[in-house]
C-alpha cells in the first residue's frame, strides 16, 4: 500500500515540477561559468580578468584574479547572455571622441561610438588607461570598462614617431557647424594617461570644437570628460605631433 501512495506522489509532484510556468519560482536549471567562484585557496600564479554574475547588484562584474584555472566568461556580453539577462538592445551608451592639434588647437576629426547595454548612470567617466612605458615602443589605450570596449589606441616611439591606430577619426569636414558658439560648461575633467605633457587646461581648446553641431548634443552631459594628450614620442616630444584628446559620454 506504501509503495503504490510513494508511486501517486512521485507523479503529482512530477506533474506539479513540469507544469510550473510560475516566474517567480522558475526550475532549477544548470549554471553556466558566469557563476564560477573563484578559488581564493590555490597557489598558482595566473592571471585573468573575466565576468562573473554579481547577485548583488543584479548583473555581471569585471573581477582580477589569479589561480590555478581560468573561470568565469571573456566578455561582457557572454556574461549578461550566459545569466540569463540578455544584451537590451532598448538602451545604449554613446561616447565622442574629438582629435584636435596640441600646438594649432584646429580641429582634425572625431568618431562616434554607440554601444548596446544597460544605461551608465554614473556621474563618473568609468574609463581605464592601459599604458606601456617605450623602452623602444609603448601604448596608451583607453577602454569603456563596463563591457571592455576599446576607445582609443596610439603606439609611442622612444626617440621616434608612433601613430594613432585606433579609432579611424572621420574627418573635420564631415562635422556640422552653428552658426552660434556654446559655452564652456563647468566640465569634471578626468584625466586620462600618465601625460608626457601635462595639461588639463581645456578651455585652450575649446574655440576649436565650441560650434561643433554633435558637441552642443555632449555638451549637457553631467558626467566627467575625459582629457589628455597624446603624444606619439618621448625622449625627445616633438609637440607639433601631439594631439589633444577628449572623449564625452552621455546615455540615450
Amino acid at each position: 500500500m506504501k509503495s503504490i501512495i510513494y508511486t501517486l506522489l512521485f507523479f503529482v509532484c512530477f506533474s506539479c515540477s513540469k507544469n510550473n510556468t510560475n516566474p517567480t519560482n522558475p526550475p532549477i536549471i544548470s549554471k553556466g561559468k558566469c557563476y564560477d567562484t573563484i578559488d581564493k585557496g590555490n597557489t598558482c600564479s595566473a592571471y585573468w580578468e573575466n565576468w562573473f554574475y554579481d547577485e548583488n547588484i543584479k548583473n555581471c562584474i569585471k573581477k582580477s584574479y589569479s589561480g590555478c584555472e581560468e573561470r568565469g566568461c571573456k566578455t561582457f556580453e557572454e556574461c549578461r547572455i550566459c545569466s540569463g539577462l540578455g544584451i537590451d538592445t532598448s538602451q545604449t551608451n554613446h561616447f565622442l571622441i574629438l582629435k584636435i592639434d596640441y600646438r594649432t588647437n584646429q580641429f582634425e576629426g572625431g568618431k562616434e561610438f554607440v554601444f548596446k547595454g544597460p544605461k551608465d548612470l554614473s556621474s563618473k567617466l568609468d574609463i581605464s588607461s592601459i599604458y606601456t612605458y617605450p623602452t623602444d615602443e609603448g601604448s596608451v589605450r583607453f577602454l569603456y570598462n563596463p563591457m571592455q570596449k576599446e576607445l582609443f589606441w596610439g603606439s609611442i616611439m622612444w626617440m621616434g614617431s608612433g601613430r594613432i591606430g585606433y579609432p579611424t577619426f572621420e574627418d573635420a569636414s564631415k562635422f556640422n557647424r552653428l552658426t552660434s558658439t556654446i559655452s564652456l560648461p563647468n566640465f569634471k575633467i578626468k584625466s586620462l594617461a600618465p601625460n608626457i605633457i601635462e595639461d588639463r587646461n581645456i578651455s585652450k581648446l575649446w574655440p576649436a570644437i565650441e560650434n561643433l553641431e554633435i558637441v552642443k548634443d555632449y555638451a549637457s552631459t553631467s558626467k566627467e570628460i575625459g582629457l589628455t594628450v597624446y603624444t606619439p614620442n618621448v625622449g625627445k616630444t616633438d609637440t607639433s605631433k601631439a594631439k589633444w584628446i577628449v572623449i564625452f559620454q552621455k546615455t540615450n
